[in-house]
C-alpha cells in the first residue's frame, strides 16, 4: 500500500471534484470512519443533528474540518 499524506473521511459532503484533487495531493479517502482515519471533513454549515460519523469522531477524538478548510489546508483552487 502507497504512503498516504493523510487519510480522511466525508460526512454529507458530495464534492467529487476535491475527492479526486485530494487523491492527487497522495490522500486516502475512506468511506467509513475507520481507526485509520485522521480528519472527518464536514460541511460548513454543519446539520441540524451530528451525523453518526461525527458523533464517532468526537468520542475518538479525531479532528474534524470544515469542507472549506480542508480546500485551504490542501490549496484547492490555488493551481
Amino acid at each position: 500500500e502507497p504512503e498516504y499524506t493523510a487519510r480522511v473521511c466525508f460526512t454529507s459532503i458530495e464534492d467529487d471534484e476535491f475527492k479526486e484533487f485530494l487523491k492527487t495531493k497522495g490522500v486516502k479517502i475512506h468511506d467509513t470512519l475507520i481507526k485509520a482515519v485522521d480528519t472527518l471533513i464536514v460541511p460548513d454549515i454543519l446539520p441540524a443533528k451530528a451525523t453518526t460519523k461525527m458523533t464517532k469522531a468526537k468520542e475518538r477524538g479525531v479532528p474534524m474540518i470544515s469542507l472549506s478548510a480542508a480546500k485551504e489546508r490542501w490549496g484547492y483552487g490555488k493551481q
